[in-house]
């Protein structure tokens, strides 16, 4: 025999909701209750563009956007690569952000070429050095 007192709260707040809903749905006009009813309907999805709304991303006007670089950052990749006291993660930085910046469309970047092929050419580089400056003067189609 259970002999538990059961909370009638949850039922309560139920019943609550039901008769809340119930009671506006009755208080809206007639003619917004059969729209909310005739949605089912695909007839009716062309009259108000809902045709498979969640099969489509919306369309977005074109923001015009343009990348604008920092005038003075070909320099300072420049003297990120020349300087010796940097640290190699650094030099890899600063040619990893000239190859992406040639993905970007910056202009002036081939003031870079002479530097990043000075390091690919020296000796004992570090090979992430090496690769990362290789791959900036492919994408600079630096020959």
């Amino acid at each position: 025999m259970n002999t538990r007192n059961h909370n009638p709260l949850p039922v309560l707040c139920l019943a609550f909701f039901v008769v809340t809903a119930f009671t506006a749905l009755l208080a809206m006009p007639r003619h917004v209750t059969a729209r909310l009813v005739d949605l089912d309907n695909p007839a009716l999805w062309g009259e108000h563009g809902l045709d498979e709304p969640m099969l489509h991303d919306p369309e977005l006007a074109d923001a015009g956007r343009q990348n604008a670089f920092a005038p003075r950052l070909v320099e300072l990749w420049n003297g990120v690569l020349l300087n010796p006291q940097e640290s190699v993660d650094a030099k890899c930085r600063g040619a990893q952000a000239i190859a992406q910046a040639h993905r970007k469309s910056m202009a002036g970047l081939d003031a870079t070429l002479p530097t990043l092929v000075k390091i690919a050419q020296a000796e004992g580089q570090h090979p992430l050095l090496l690769q990362a400056a290789v791959s900036a003067i492919i994408e600079l189609d630096g020959r």
